[in-house]
């Protein structure tokens, strides 16, 4: 006598929740044509991921720098050097050594002037463009006659300059170079100050590097003058020097591109 096998009965599988798809009218279907069938299918798509993730699907994160100007070497953060910005910084440093090679004048430029110049900037640009409109504010007020320590609502400081290179700072001396006893100067941009200056007297000596004067400078900091320098090294370390033109990588010395973060 056979006996009857006993039916053995499936796993019972709970069915997986489904996901409604929009419905599309059939004639869209039909009638499209290729490109506008695919076009189609993207957009069912994009609405399963949309139904499924609950609108989370990852985001194409794009970079929105702004690109380079035409012409830039150099990029400190969001900060831009040209060829010619550099070259005229480095004729000051070529008239004290005019023997001197075009990029060891652009090194001197760069680490002597720019860089810390760039680094200041970013420290605080708010009160960089607060003291700029001041410093133009205070300039055009000497140019119409306004007398010392008439300047106070504008927290513009005056101060006697007297001596040669070292003392005036390359920029302020090499404005002097080429003034007349009276003139002023345009505004002028330091590490953390805008400044100007009226050519107070003059020597006559034949040689830049021995030439010395006597300045009245008006100025007007952006960054507190006894933590100007720490400030602006503390930028740096957070700074990333990139080299937008490679040839410049040789002219920028390598403690310099270690200190700026290069890439």
């Amino acid at each position: 006598m056979v006996r009857e096998q006993p039916k053995h009965k499936l796993p019972q599988v709970a069915p997986s929740p489904l996901v409604p798809l929009p419905l599309v009218p059939a004639p869209v279907l039909v009638a499209a044509s290729h490109l506008e069938y695919r076009r189609v299918l993207a957009s069912l798509l994009l609405a399963v991921l949309h139904s499924v993730f609950g609108g989370c699907a990852p985001k194409v994160e794009t970079d929105s720098a702004p690109p380079a100007p035409p012409g830039t070497v150099l990029m400190l953060d969001d900060e831009y050097l040209d060829a010619a910005t550099i070259d005229a910084a480095a004729g000051a440093w070529a008239r004290l050594d005019p023997v001197a090679s075009l990029p060891h004048l652009r090194q001197l430029a760069l680490t002597n002037a720019l860089f810390p110049l760039l680094g200041a900037r970013l420290v605080d640009r708010a009160g960089r463009a607060q003291a700029l409109a001041a410093t133009e504010r205070a300039r055009a007020a000497v140019l119409s006659g306004a007398q010392s320590g008439e300047l106070e609502g504008l927290l513009i400081e005056e101060r006697e300059l007297a001596g040669g290179w070292q003392v005036l700072t390359p920029v302020l001396w090499n404005w002097a170079l080429d003034a007349e006893v009276g003139d002023l100067s345009p505004v002028l941009e330091q590490p953390g100050t805008w400044c100007f200056a009226r050519l107070v007297s003059r020597g006559d000596a034949t040689n830049p590097r021995d030439f010395v004067c006597a300045l009245r400078v008006y100025h007007r900091g952006w960054l507190p003058p006894d933590s100007a320098q720490r400030g602006i090294e503390e930028r740096f370390a957070r700074s990333t020097l990139r080299f937008i033109d490679p040839s410049w990588r040789d002219v920028v010395p390598l403690h310099w591109q270690k200190k700026l973060n290069a890439r």
